[in-house]
């Protein structure tokens, strides 16, 4: 059986469709040269190039996780506490690939954890004993604190899971434009 860009023998070449880009690359990529009529040579390095992105972009992420979790651990565990629930009820979102919705939920857990595991801290561990201790300024300073570092886990969480999502999606594209080639 021959596949759609082989002419039969009673066909001329110039009747043989061009392959189709997969729709996640329509637009992304540039136009073949003149006369190539194909992508060949140019999948490989562009997969590659895109992986690479995503595991550094992981990687930063880790690295900027072990410095939260260092610097203020109770604040970290609730940030990431928060964004526990809020990621596993918004995978819907992931997977009908509105991310828009999906991170601005992962900030929501974690600033709202992040700022929760700053009070806890700082009411029973007494992270920074200089810190005033009338309510209003524990107060603002669990959103200030709690928020930032909620904001910092949201983001790291995100890295990672986009990382593992788009390095998915670009297996996936590469994987099925190099079976039409």
């Amino acid at each position: 059986m021959t596949s759609s860009r082989e002419p039969t023998p009673d066909e001329h070449f110039a009747r043989v469709p061009p392959p189709v880009l997969p729709p996640v690359l329509r637009g992304v990529l540039p136009p073949p040269p003149p006369g190539s009529g194909d992508y060949r040579g140019r999948g490989p390095w562009l997969f590659l190039l895109f992986l690479a992105v995503f595991l550094l972009a992981g990687v930063a992420a880790l690295g900027l996780g072990i410095w939260l979790i260092s610097q203020r651990p109770a604040t970290a565990m609730g940030a990431l506490i928060g964004i526990a629930p809020a990621s596993y009820f918004c995978r819907r979102h992931l997977k009908e690939l509105d991310v828009q919705a999906f991170v601005g939920w992962l900030l929501v857990g974690g600033i709202g954890g992040g700022a929760l595991g700053e009070l806890a801290g700082q009411l029973i561990f007494r992270i920074d004993p200089g810190a005033p201790t009338a309510i209003p300024w524990l107060i603002l300073g669990a959103l200030g604190i709690g928020g930032a570092c909620g904001v910092i886990a949201a983001v790291i969480v995100n890295a990672g899971i986009m990382t593992l999502f788009g390095a998915r999606l670009m297996w996936r594209t590469w994987y099925l434009f190099m079976r039409r080639i």
